[in-house]
């Protein structure tokens, strides 16, 4: 089709013409808008995926605190019944005493996990840095290695447990504090 044939686009009317005008002012906007929730819808996922984190770091917590102090009364009991005078020194002052010492942490972080949620950055940062420092302290823990290999066949998995708890704790902080910062 030759160019000169093509009729040319007639001129709206004023009110046709102010119409469409608004009309395009109306599009844009909604676009502008649509691209801003964008982020927030995303936004709003990633705190969703931040909740089950959380949660799961709770959960798994709670497990280890659970199992540890079941072991923990296993080993007593082994220690009692088959450790003659030394085994039940260990077994009423030992293992109490390292019990409370590798717990307080966990319990510690989960407790104050639940409070520092609200952009508490620094209460974060300070539970992280706790755990952090218990993590370090599990992974060589003469003490912890050898009661996983105590005489009494005990299963004992408190260390490996409990540096798992701790490690989702401090993922849960961390991810927290980047939400904080988006």
């Amino acid at each position: 089709m030759d160019s000169s044939d093509a009729s040319p686009i007639p001129s709206p009317s004023p009110v046709i013409a102010a119409w469409c005008f608004e009309a395009r002012k109306l599009l844009k906007l909604n676009q502008a808008q649509t691209a801003r929730s964008i982020p927030q819808d995303d936004m709003q996922l990633r705190v969703a995926k931040w909740a089950q984190a959380r949660d799961a770091a709770f959960t798994s917590g709670q497990q280890a605190l659970e199992t540890a102090r079941l072991q923990f009364t296993e080993l007593q009991s082994a220690f009692r019944s088959g450790g003659g005078l030394n085994g039940v020194e260990i077994a009423e002052q030992g293992l109490p005493a390292i019990l409370m010492k590798l717990l307080m942490p966990l319990e510690t972080s989960l407790d104050q996990l639940t409070s520092a949620l609200n952009d508490d950055k620094t209460g974060l940062q300070s539970i992280q840095s706790m755990v952090t420092a218990a993590r370090e302290e599990l992974k060589d823990d003469s003490l912890l290695m050898l009661l996983e290999t105590n005489p009494y066949k005990v299963a004992f998995s408190v260390r490996s447990d409990l540096t798992r708890a701790l490690g989702l704790i401090v993922d849960v902080c961390s991810n927290r504090q980047e939400l904080q910062s988006s």
